[in-house]
């Protein structure tokens, strides 16, 4: 499990770098991430996105720090799959997102799930 808590921290510590892009500088979420359907980006949705990031950081440095806990460890797993099932969603049904945008996404929630999905498993 040590592993685990290694890849958690990292992975906060890119939420936390996203999170602050949302809310400092919402020209980056649109262009960086959402540059499909700009229009659509204003400064309430970034600071929602932000929002939604900051929780799932905390989830991730709360299981960092506690991975035993198993309701928590399931808790930030499920977040993984929010946010692979959003970036999917809005690459290949709403398209507002390119998928050369969200790759990055798309490894981090899709090692995660596989990860996180064979702890559990096996717990």
């Amino acid at each position: 499990m040590q592993k685990i808590s290694i890849w958690l921290l990292v992975v906060a510590s890119l939420r936390l770098l996203g999170a602050s892009q949302a809310f400092f500088n919402q020209s980056r979420i649109k262009s960086n991430v959402y540059s499909g359907d700009q229009k659509s980006i204003n400064p309430l949705f970034c600071r929602l996105f932000g929002s939604w990031t900051m929780m799932s950081f905390t989830l991730c440095v709360a299981t960092a720090f506690n991975p035993f806990n198993k309701a928590l460890y399931a808790c930030t797993f499920v977040s993984f799959l929010i946010a692979g099932g959003h970036f999917a969603s809005e690459c290949f049904i709403y398209k507002t997102s390119p998928i050369k945008n969200a790759i990055s996404p798309f490894i981090v929630a899709g090692t995660s799930m596989i990860w996180m999905g064979y702890e559990l498993l096996n717990w």
